[in-house]
C-alpha cells in the first residue's frame, strides 16, 4: 500500500483541481480554494512517493511522517464536517481512509528507523 497510497493522493489531487475549474465557469475564490487544496494533495503525494524511493533517510522519513500527520489532522476535521451533511460522499471517505492508512504507515516506517539504528 505503500507504493499505492502516494499516486491515490497525486490522483485526488487531479480530480479536486479539475473540479473546481469544471464546477465554476470562471476564476473565483472557490477555484483557488480547490487549487491549493489539490496542490496540497498532490505534494503529500510526490512527498510520500519519495520516501518509498528514500527509505533509508532519516530527514525525508520525519518529513514525511510530519507531513502526513498535519495532512490527516486536516483531513479527518474536513472530513467529519463533510460527511456531517453527507454521508455518502465517497470521495471524503476514500480521502480520509488514505490518509489515516498513509499516516499509520508513516508511524511504522519511523519506528522500524529508530529499531535499525
Amino acid at each position: 500500500y505503500q507504493i499505492i497510497s502516494p499516486w491515490i493522493f497525486i490522483a485526488l489531487s487531479v480530480l479536486h483541481t479539475a473540479a473546481g475549474f469544471i464546477s465554476n465557469k470562471s476564476i473565483s475564490e472557490n477555484v483557488f480554494w480547490f487549487f491549493t487544496g489539490g496542490m496540497a494533495l498532490f505534494y503529500v503525494g510526490v512527498i510520500n512517493l519519495i520516501q518509498t524511493k528514500n527509505q533509508a533517510d532519516n530527514f525525508i522519513g520525519t518529513f514525511t511522517f510530519i507531513s502526513n500527520l498535519v495532512m490527516t489532522i486536516f483531513i479527518v476535521n474536513f472530513g467529519i464536517y463533510n460527511l456531517q451533511r453527507n454521508l455518502s460522499d465517497a470521495p471524503s471517505w476514500l480521502l480520509m481512509l488514505n490518509s489515516v492508512i498513509t499516516l499509520f504507515l508513516s508511524i511504522k516506517n519511523k519506528r522500524t528507523e529508530r529499531i535499525s539504528l
